[in-house]
Order: C-alpha cells, then sequence, then structure tokens
C-alpha cells in the first residue's frame, strides 16, 4: 500500500495568506500621524522647497515613502538632516509633536527668525548653526535631558546662553 503525504489543506494555506497580508501595515511603514503633521508644518515653514524631494505638504508618508533626510525607525521619525540645502523660512511651530525625534540638523541654511519654544523632547543631537536665527534661545532647551551635542554657532542670538546648560549634564559637544 502506498502512503501519500497530504499536502497543506486550502484552509491552512487561506490561513498563512492572512496572516502576511493582515502583517502588511506593519512592514510598511505607516508614519505616525503627529510626526507627519509636525513635518507638514516645517515643510510649509520652509516655504515648500523644491530641495526636499519626497515631502509634501498635504499628507503623505515619510518613513514608507522615503522623505529627503527623514529617518525612521519603524512608524516613528528619529531623525531629520536637512544641512546645506539653501532652505529658507522658519522652524514652524510643531517640532515637539516629534516625541521620538534623536537627531535635527538643519545647519547651513537660511532659516531665520527665532528657534521654537518647544522642540523635540528626547533629542541628542541639534545642529542649527549658520542659519540666520536670531532672539532668545528657549528655555525649554534646559530640559532636553537626552541632548548631548548642540550648535547654534554662526547665528544672532540675544541673551547670555549659560544659564540654561544647567541641566545638561550629557551635553559634551558645544
Amino acid at each position: 500500500m502506498t502512503h501519500f503525504k497530504k499536502s497543506p489543506s486550502l484552509y491552512t494555506l487561506v490561513f498563512i495568506a492572512c496572516v502576511i497580508l493582515l502583517s502588511c501595515p506593519l512592514i510598511l511603514s505607516i508614519t505616525d500621524p503627529s510626526d507627519v503633521q509636525a513635518l507638514q508644518v516645517l515643510y510649509s515653514s520652509l516655504n515648500n522647497p523644491t530641495q526636499l524631494n519626497g515631502w509634501n505638504s498635504s499628507g503623505g508618508d515619510p518613513c514608507g515613502e522615503s522623505w529627503k533626510g527623514i529617518s525612521c525607525e519603524g512608524s516613528a521619525v528619529v531623525s531629520i538632516q536637512l544641512s546645506g540645502l539653501g532652505l529658507n523660512g522658519n522652524m514652524g511651530y510643531l517640532l515637539a509633536n516629534l516625541l521620538s525625534l534623536r537627531t535635527l540638523d538643519l545647519s547651513n541654511n537660511n532659516i531665520h527668525d527665532s528657534i521654537p519654544y518647544q522642540l523635540p523632547p528626547n533629542l541628542t543631537s541639534l545642529n542649527l548653526a549658520r542659519n540666520n536665527l536670531s532672539g532668545n534661545l528657549p528655555y525649554s532647551i534646559s530640559s532636553i535631558v537626552t541632548l548631548n551635542y548642540l550648535n547654534i554657532s554662526y547665528n544672532s542670538f540675544s541673551q547670555s546662553i549659560a544659564p540654561i546648560f544647567a541641566n545638561l549634564q550629557r551635553l559634551s559637544g558645544l
């Protein structure tokens, strides 16, 4: 008598296909909506620059669509690196919504006005050097205890910056 191995049943194949299809959103990086909104405000505040390939002021998926200068982990934006692109405008008002952002580099551009009062709370590196920023440094910088690198040189700030750094014990580069 010949024994044949049973092939996987149709139900098993359908089950496996469903599991794969249902896990696709996890694989396809759908960016956190508050991160998308913060990036849209930044983009608009920088006057919708054509240098930012892939960026969109009305929707999109920065993590899934490879927006220029954006790095993600899963659905969270963790790095914005837009140095030396000739960007002109200001930094907008929603950067604090980028809760997972660790690196923000907008150096060597033409960004003006003041630094927003609220910044991403988990930054480890902030580089705003060589812009046209002015006014006072926001005191909220002193509450970013994870910050270990800060470069704000070659701007036109109008206050002494020493008191702001008292709480920044991890700051090793200034």
